[in-house]
């Protein structure tokens, strides 16, 4: 799990008087498409760079969606901090990203049916939303492996007829 990976769910650019409006949230997101689908993470300057811009779309970020982006900014800021070489490090970023998941699918869905710009499926443990997801199993050690959700089984359905009355207990014999 890299910055890459956190970031390229989301990035954005410079803040000013749209504080929370969707309209200029869209703007930004649909003026740096590119930075959001591929943001560029070559040195520490440009995590740095990435950084700066979850935040100031976390100020520009609508009600709907404030805290899901906001959750996103964790992942960015949690992600910006891994050592490759501590496991602890890397989990707790895995850990993150799992946890952000529902967050990631909900701003990505927002953003398609508000600002009509579609960033692209958002890569996913478990199935959230298939029209918006891939699902993945993580390999932390080297990549990531496209897998395919398991097929579920409708539910068997038995059906029980019971009489009516129970008829009493006969007693047959001497008596």
């Amino acid at each position: 799990m890299t910055l890459a990976t956190g970031a390229a769910i989301f990035s954005g650019c410079d803040s000013d008087d749209d504080s929370g409006s969707a309209e200029g949230f869209c703007a930004k997101v649909t003026a740096n498409l590119a930075a959001i689908v591929t943001p560029p993470l070559v040195n520490e300057d440009d995590v740095d760079a990435t950084l700066d811009l979850y935040r100031e779309l976390a100020d520009l970020a609508p009600l709907a969606i404030e805290d899901e982006w906001r959750d996103l900014l964790v992942l960015v800021e949690t992600t910006s901090t891994v050592e490759p070489d501590d496991p602890e490090s890397v989990q707790r970023a895995v850990a993150v990203a799992c946890a952000t998941e529902r967050s990631a699918v909900a701003v990505r869905n927002w953003i398609l049916a508000n600002c009509g710009v579609d960033i692209g499926p958002v890569a996913t443990i478990a199935p959230q939303d298939p029209a918006a997801t891939t699902t993945l199993a993580i390999d932390v050690s080297t990549s990531i492996v496209t897998v395919a959700p398991p097929e579920t089984p409708a539910p068997a359905v038995t059906t029980t007829t019971l009489p009516a009355a129970i008829p009493p207990a006969t007693t047959t014999g001497p008596g």
